[in-house]
């Protein structure tokens, strides 16, 4: 079955789903002026012939790299064959395959076909388009074969003794596909909850709020000048209104968007493997190898910690290159992917000893002391002030009054920062809880995902006996980054410590 064989034919019909996308969304500026200078018959007659003659080269483009594109199974590879007029080979070893990914558009599901891509550490290869029965035939063949290749040692193997003919496996049933189980999914009400308390639409309500402000001119000015008529004046009412609408606005769209992208969002645990499906429009199958999860975390706004829930996210090395595989996860660059969106703080643990039952997750311990205070607040209100200052007698007369406010607000953080940081050390394990400007998060990482621990100390620190710790896990491509900042010094030299010689004490 595995030897030179195309795509699907209905690769075809996707392709000039996609063609016809590109073109009509690179072209939208110019179809709307050209409608609003009312086109004469003539000049629409050019573009549509302008627009059938590009979409019929590319068309005849994507047939012939259809007829040119193989994949196929030899050795220890699954090699994809493809081009134009350069025929380019690309290849992965299926010993190093760490997951199996789906997509569908709607074109795809009303087709009934899957886009599948293969992952590796570095690189990924996509197959656009496989009908179902394809897609579970080289995914059951794969994995029984990586699984049947790695119980040897793959680098000492001849070539030969690494062919798919050669190599012992049994065929797929029932009984050797490993058992999922459910763990979580969301409602379309939850995901409605979701949308609301992740704070997205408050930063894009400012961010349309300052737009608004810029396009219209708003009186701003008079606002604060005749205090007076804040309830009888016209333009103000007329402001408030617009951005009770505005808000309105963007709470449907960000609520329409979040359900037709999260729809059905269901999680499952296999054996060596977690799964996200979800997606309205596009249907999205994305797996997670347990041995590639580097930290976990949760992480909470401060209205979604009013009501009890949280945000639960794993830290992962990077699967494969985005821009080589076209790849639709919703892992980010940092190698960040939330697993549970929203779920009460209360449920998250038993489902996450379910999943992790290595990690203690252990309370964190505030460390900061009282004379930290200052330092956590000292720099960012000085900066804003001088900004505020700057602004008000070069810009505007009023900034220093949102200065003022902002450096309150840094002041606030700062003491969140001094009450809030915190860590404790396990074994084999740290926990290590820090507060962002808007949120709480705390993160588990174990001992053996830590790339390498420092403690930095200035003259004023050392004179003050604090310290900064920080450590690097791998995440995505490169690394992050976790840091405590002005603990005591004692404790920035236990976590050495403990990173040096093993286990706490």
């Amino acid at each position: 079955m595995f030897n030179k064989q195309r795509l699907h034919k209905l690769t075809l019909v996707t392709q000039i789903y996609n063609i016809l996308l590109r073109i009509l969304s690179g072209s939208f500026f110019i179809i709307i002026l050209i409608f609003f200078q009312d086109p004469d018959l003539k000049t629409m007659l050019i573009f549509l012939g302008i627009f059938i003659a590009l979409s019929s080269i590319l068309f005849v483009v994507e047939v012939i790299k259809y007829y040119r594109t193989h994949y196929w199974i030899e050795g220890n590879r699954l090699v994809l064959q493809t081009g134009l007029f350069v025929i380019k080979e690309k290849d992965i070893q299926i010993s190093r395959i760490q997951s199996i990914d789906t997509s569908e558009d709607i074109v795809h599901r009303l087709l009934k076909v899957t886009k599948v891509t293969v992952n590796t550490p570095g690189q990924g290869l996509s197959l656009d388009a496989l009908s179902v029965s394809q897609y579970k035939a080289l995914s059951d063949y794969l994995n029984q074969l990586k699984t049947a290749l790695n119980k040897k040692d793959v680098d000492s193997l001849p070539e030969d003794e690494l062919s798919a003919e050669n190599t012992e496996f049994t065929q797929t049933s029932q009984e050797n596909i490993p058992e999922e189980t459910g763990l979580f999914q969301l409602s379309i009400g939850e995901i409605v909850k979701m949308t609301i308390l992740n704070g997205a639409i408050f930063r894009g309500f400012f961010i349309f709020l300052i737009g608004f402000n810029f396009i219209t001119d708003l009186p701003l000015d008079d606002f604060f000048t005749e205090v007076e008529s804040v309830f009888i004046s016209a333009s103000i009412i007329i402001l408030f209104a617009s951005i009770l609408v505005g808000m309105i606005l963007l709470y449907t769209i960000g609520i329409i968007a979040s359900i037709i992208k999260n729809y059905g969002y269901k999680v499952t645990l296999s054996e060596e493997y977690l799964n996200i499906k979800k997606g309205l429009l596009e249907t999205q199958s994305q797996t997670i190898p347990l041995k590639n999860i580097q930290t976990i975390e949760e992480k909470r706004n401060w209205i979604m910690n009013f009501f009890g829930y949280t945000t639960f996210s794993l830290g992962l090395t990077s699967d494969s290159s985005q821009k080589d595989n076209d790849n639709k996860t919703e892992v980010k660059e940092d190698g960040q992917v939330i697993l549970f969106p929203i779920i009460k703080s209360k449920q998250l643990k038993p489902l996450v000893k379910q999943c992790f039952p290595n990690y203690v997750l252990a309370p964190v311990e505030t460390v900061v002391p009282t004379r930290s205070i200052r330092r956590f607040i000292q720099f960012p209100v000085l900066f804003w002030l001088i900004v505020a200052t700057a602004a008000s007698m070069l810009l505007w007369t009023y900034a220093w009054i949102i200065g003022l406010f902002i450096i309150v607000f840094y002041g606030f953080f700062g003491y969140r920062s001094y009450k809030l940081t915190g860590y404790h050390l396990s074994d084999n394990e740290v926990s290590i809880q820090t507060p962002t400007l808007f949120a709480l998060r705390k993160t588990y990482v174990p001992k053996n995902r830590i790339l390498n621990l420092e403690v930095k100390q200035n003259p004023f620190l050392r004179k003050a006996n604090l310290a900064k710790a920080s450590f690097n896990t791998a995440h995505g491509m490169t690394s992050k980054n976790f840091k405590l900042r002005f603990i005591e010094e004692k404790d920035a030299f236990i976590i050495f410590k403990w990173f040096k010689n093993g286990g706490a004490d």
